[in-house]
């Protein structure tokens, strides 16, 4: 947009790895200003209007605190643009614990950029920057237009969420602010939970305990189900098969109803169940196809569908999943039906989302004919109409908790197969027609359809699950004692501080000083900053206490390394301190 149109500008912006002051997440510091054509215009209507219309988007609410009179200050009016960012950022899923409280530019300043410190969710920094970005250009466009771009809105939204796709889940950020755990992102979806010997990494659910081995081999469904059948475990018959025609002979010799599914993916992607016939089989195989070269053939076995979760050799939690669809009232259509279910919180876009919505394909238009429906059909009160073949939330289908009701025999079953692959955390898939009952009985055969090594514990009925499994994984609260320093220190202070650590149980104690950082009286770094030091002695694994020895500004530019100091020890040069950082350190 023309830098003339605009009627605010956003202007340079700061990453802080680090703490600020009282601050429990890195942040962006980033800058706006209004231009002369905002001061010229009455905009608050067209303001107000945005921000109800941003809710809404976001929300499906309208409501906002912003109120017309203080729209017309531009401080406020920046508190709200601030806000906005802010329900964005929420909207995709990530915890803020930090306010955002402006500051406004010195009077009399050259460049009078008005400061917003945005908190950074432990995830990728370049997320907030394009949150803030799209909307104060969102802004712009409704003062110049008078219109909202929701179009461009949904598009942009979508692009966040596929990026925040490779950032640290929401879901474990959540379990690990609830637990107060140092939390340190690595690279991508790998964080760090915890601090040096205390600390355990994550990948989304693979953890440390879980070998490289035991995922390739679940991911790879056809070894999976031969080192099952090792174990004395059910599978279903299956065979690989490397063309279409290949699929229809496999089929023809294990029976109708069968199974297409790409042989080495996770997640459900590319799999059609309880296919009937030829067509079926050849339309499934050109999906699976699509996904993977590998694809795998199995018989169809009738039963529930239900996924059973097994973490260190325990089942923890068991839901039943229900196909995509929904439930006659005797007086709407299939096709109002699926509108008014899409309109609950848990399918509709937004912070409450745990579902996704329902949607009409081919494979729905064929099931709704096997059925006898067509969309315009009103089914009796009670009945389920059918929308997918397979159950996976991924594609609409809805957990129920079966946790209670699961049989001993099954119980022990998910459990055996979790050690069969030898997964710390796993997914067990089990197809059964009653759960409350054996899998041995005759009239109750169930079989392991699958075993995910990276299982997504989900929100809807499971969010419990991932403070459980950050404390499985992290040593208590995660926290080793992190002693400060203030000022130039002579050796005998830090030597009386490492001394007194000792006494009390540290044996592996890092140390940072001008530019030098080290383990006991071992150096490691000689020519790098107190932050990047500091980091790096928080991610080794054997140490059990930090000293950091802060000299000059640093902190200002960067943050501190950690959110949280134990204890600050001031030498006699302390005083020399930026009064900044001083105050950073409470002194």
């Amino acid at each position: 947009m023309n830098n003339s149109a605009q009627y605010l500008q956003a202007g340079p912006f700061h990453y802080f790895p680090g703490y600020l002051k009282q601050r429990r997440q890195p942040c962006m510091m980033v800058t706006m200003q209004p231009t002369a054509k905002l001061k010229e215009a009455t905009q608050t209507p067209k303001v107000l209007a945005f921000f109800k219309w941003w809710m809404t988007e976001l929300y499906a609410d309208s409501n906002t605190t912003a109120t017309p009179d203080e729209l017309q200050h531009w401080p406020a009016l920046a508190q709200h643009i601030a806000e906005a960012t802010r329900a964005l950022l929420t909207y995709l899923g990530f915890p803020l614990l930090d306010a955002s409280s402006i500051e406004p530019p010195p009077r009399g300043a050259q460049a009078p950029w008005t400061k917003v410190p945005l908190p950074i969710p432990h995830c990728e920094p370049s997320l907030v920057v394009d949150a803030w970005q799209l909307t104060v250009a969102s802004l712009n466009h409704a003062l110049q237009t008078g219109k909202h771009d929701t179009h461009r809105l949904q598009q942009q939204l979508e692009k966040l969420k596929e990026a925040s796709r490779f950032s640290v889940s929401p879901l474990l950020l959540n379990a690990a602010y609830q637990l107060d755990l140092p939390v340190t992102p690595l690279h991508g979806m790998l964080t760090q939970f915890g601090q040096g010997v205390k600390a355990s990494w994550l990948e989304h659910t693979s953890t440390e305990h879980t070998p490289s081995l035991a995922v390739r081999t679940a991911r790879d469904k056809q070894a999976a189900a031969i080192r099952l059948r090792q174990a004395g475990l059910p599978t279903a018959p299956h065979h690989e098969v490397t063309n279409q025609q290949d699929a229809l002979q496999a089929a023809q010799a294990l029976g109708y109803p069968v199974v297409v599914k790409p042989l080495n993916l996770d997640g459900g992607v590319g799999v059609a169940a309880n296919l009937q016939n030829p067509q079926e089989v050849t339309a499934a195989y050109a999906i699976a196809h699509k996904h993977s070269p590998r694809v795998l053939l199995e018989k169809h076995v009738i039963g529930h569908d239900f996924r059973l979760t097994v973490l260190d050799n325990a089942m923890v939690w068991a839901v039943q999943r229900v196909p995509a669809g929904v439930t006659g009232d005797g007086t709407q259509t299939i096709e109002q039906l699926i509108a008014e279910e899409n309109q609950t919180d848990q399918r509709r876009p937004g912070i409450q989302q745990t579902l996704q919505p329902l949607t009409v394909n081919s494979e729905a238009t064929q099931l709704l004919q096997s059925q006898g429906h067509k969309l315009t059909a009103v089914p009796a009160k009670g009945q389920f109409i059918t929308l997918r073949r397979t159950a996976n939330v991924a594609n609409g289908g809805r957990p129920v908790v079966v946790t209670a009701q699961v049989h001993p025999d099954n119980v022990t079953l998910a459990t055996r197969a979790a050690q069969a692959l030898r997964l710390d955390l796993a997914g067990v898939d089990l197809i059964i027609p009653d759960i409350s009952r054996s899998w041995r009985e005759p009239n109750n055969r169930g079989v392991i359809c699958e075993v995910n090594a990276q299982p997504d514990l989900g929100s809807t009925t499971a969010g419990h699950l991932y403070p459980l499994l950050l404390q499985k994984r992290v040593q208590g609260n995660g926290r080793i004692p992190v002693v400060v320093i203030a000022g130039d220190a002579s050796s005998t202070v830090f030597d009386d501080v490492c001394r007194e650590l000792r006494t009390e149980g540290a044996e592996h104690i890092g140390w940072c000083r001008p530019s030098q950082a080290g383990i006991n009286e071992e150096t490691l770094s000689t020519a790098r900053s107190l932050f990047a030091n500091a980091m790096m002695l928080l991610t080794t694994p054997t140490v059990d206490a930090l000293v950091l020895n802060i000299t000059d500004d640093e902190p200002l530019k960067r943050g501190l390394p950690c959110d949280r100091i134990d204890r600050v020890i001031l030498s006699e040069h302390h005083q020399n301190l930026h009064p900044l950082v001083r105050d950073m350190l409470k002194v």
